[in-house]
């Protein structure tokens, strides 16, 4: 089969993650009484997602969608969205303007359905509607107020409360459209897991405030298209080195200095614990007051 050698032609076939190996094209194999195995050709593939990420450090492969990645590459899209030959011709272009970018290698992958992660439980970190709508109705409260309004409600569980007052100060240090890449970092690691939801009621509140479709709105969802594909940033100073290295004690200002040589690596790129501590002995932490010390999270 001609087709069966386009291996060693060196031919390789393109995906937007392998959703379609996993589970479309066994089942077209399955159709119309075909009845045929996967054939060998189409288990060898190079995962466009994978290779964006890698090349452009934008994180999670998952959160690069085909319009995620046209958006940052400024590539039109056409056509309607997930039609095949529209998404194909899409992905190509992206392909065409990686290339030109400079990105030259696209490695090919051996499709193993059986080494295929499962797809994480988005639901997982999903509050109760309840909540929603409490941190939704509370966003320009504060927090003395909140706490007061859940009492007199009968509000008992402790996990819900947290999650209302996370929710308000997340509405608080949601970034702007100028905002730097600290301040978006800064934002997620806050946030955490729940940051599908946060940025759910974001959107929400642009919508409520301003109309669907807004211009408010659309750059809710832009902004946090950004902050979704955003690698995760960990911090290489964490307490215990930071206290060996100042001889500090648990307490508010060991926590702000872990903050302030957060916000130091990521500016100065910092990939060791040798700059970091580079870092730390350029900046006049022991004779400073600690209400002056730069915050990494942005509260408006």
């Amino acid at each position: 089969d001609e087709r069966s050698n386009l291996r060693q032609e060196g031919v390789t076939l393109l995906t937007c993650g392998c959703w379609d190996l996993e589970k479309l094209v066994p089942i077209q194999c399955k159709a119309n009484s075909y009845n045929i195995p996967m054939p060998a050709y189409l288990r060898y593939y190079s995962d466009v997602q994978d290779v964006f990420a890698n090349y452009y450090w934008s994180g999670n492969q998952n959160y690069n969608s085909l319009r995620t990645m046209s958006s940052k590459l400024g590539v039109a899209r056409e056509g309607r969205p997930h039609n095949a030959l529209n998404d194909s011709k899409n992905l190509a272009k992206i392909v065409h303007a990686m290339h030109l970018d400079g990105c030259q290698d696209f490695p090919v992958q051996y499709f193993d359905r059986k080494a295929v992660q499962p797809r994480e439980n988005i639901r997982k970190h999903m509050p109760d509607i309840s909540v929603a709508r409490a941190a939704l109705m509370l966003h320009k409260s504060e927090m003395d107020k909140t706490q007061k309004w859940m009492l007199r409600n009968g509000w008992k569980r402790n996990e819900d409360k947290k999650i209302i007052k996370s929710c308000l100060t997340g509405f608080k240090a949601f970034p702007s459209v100028s905002s730097s890449v600290i301040e978006m970092a800064a934002y997620k690691r806050f946030v955490g897991p729940r940051l599908r939801f946060q940025l759910c009621l974001q959107a929400s509140l642009a919508c409520a405030e301003h109309g669907w479709l807004s211009k408010e709105h659309l750059q809710v969802e832009e902004i946090g298209e950004q902050i979704m594909s955003m690698r995760d940033v960990e911090p290489l100073a964490d307490g215990e080195w930071i206290m060996q290295m100042t001889g500090l004690d648990k307490g508010m200002r060991l926590g702000r200095l872990k903050e302030w040589l957060w916000k130091l690596q990521i500016e100065n790129s910092a990939t060791t614990l040798e700059e970091m501590e580079e870092i730390l002995g350029g900046i006049d932490w022991q004779n400073s007051e600690v209400e002056t010390w730069p915050r990494f999270l942005q509260l408006k």
